[in-house]
């Protein structure tokens, strides 16, 4: 719950030889280093909701946002 974090803190995603460095703070979630060849994942910057994932194709790793039911959250709402 991104919600109720109380400090900013990162712990590293390590997966074949691969590393990616994720930051966590209140209401967002980023990947601030790592040592896939593009960067992709750092440059995405932080997320706030489930409308965009950040995702290390090179390290296999994607980071989505979804509701406490495990459901997607919605990016909008139309009438």
């Amino acid at each position: 719950d991104l919600s109720s974090v109380t400090s900013t803190y990162e712990f590293n995603v390590d997966f074949d030889g691969r590393s990616n460095t994720v930051a966590v703070k209140r209401d967002s979630i980023a990947v601030v280093a790592a040592d896939c060849p593009d960067l992709i994942c750092v440059h995405t910057g932080e997320i706030h909701d489930g409308s965009v994932p950040i995702v290390c194709l090179p390290n296999k790793l994607v980071i989505k946002i979804v509701g406490s039911d495990g459901s997607d959250v919605p990016d909008t709402v139309s009438r």
